[in-house]
C-alpha cells in the first residue's frame, strides 16, 4: 500500500506537519523581510492593517462631530435672523452666542483638517 502525504488519521503526523508548514512560512517572511531592509516589518504591517481597519470608524466619528457643529452653527444663525431676537437677549447672552459662533466655525475648520487627513491616510493604506 502507498502512502501520499502525511496519514489523516495519525493526530501527531497531521500536527507535526502544520507546525513545519508553519514555521516554513515564518523563515520565508523573514527572509523576505531581510532581503529588502526598507519593506516594513511584520509587526509594523499589522500595526498599518489594525489602523486602516480603525479609520471608518474614525471618519464617521469626525463626520458625526461636522454634522453636530454644523447643525449648532445653523441653528444660532436661524436664531439671528428671526424677528424680535436681538431685543430679547441682553448684551451678554449675544456675546456669548457671538463667542460661541466663533468657536464652532474654528472647531469645524479643524475637524475638516482631521477628516482631510483620515482621508489621505486611508488612501495611502488602500494597498496594506
Amino acid at each position: 500500500m502507498q502512502h501520499y502525504g502525511v496519514d489523516h488519521l495519525d493526530r501527531e503526523a497531521v500536527a507535526r506537519a502544520d507546525k513545519d508548514s508553519k514555521a516554513q512560512a515564518r523563515d520565508a517572511r523573514r527572509q523576505e523581510e531581510d532581503a529588502d531592509p526598507n519593506a516594513p516589518s511584520w509587526d509594523e504591517k499589522k500595526r498599518l492593517r489594525n489602523r486602516k481597519k480603525q479609520l471608518p470608524r474614525l471618519r464617521a466619528e469626525v463626520e458625526d462631530a461636522i454634522a453636530a457643529a454644523e447643525q449648532r452653527l445653523k441653528g444660532i444663525q436661524a436664531d439671528y435672523a428671526s424677528p424680535g431676537f436681538f431685543e430679547g437677549k441682553t448684551q451678554a447672552e449675544l456675546t456669548g452666542l457671538r463667542e460661541e459662533e466663533q468657536a464652532l466655525t474654528r472647531r469645524i475648520e479643524d475637524l475638516m483638517r482631521d477628516w482631510e487627513a483620515l482621508e489621505l491616510e486611508s488612501a495611502q493604506l488602500a494597498d496594506v
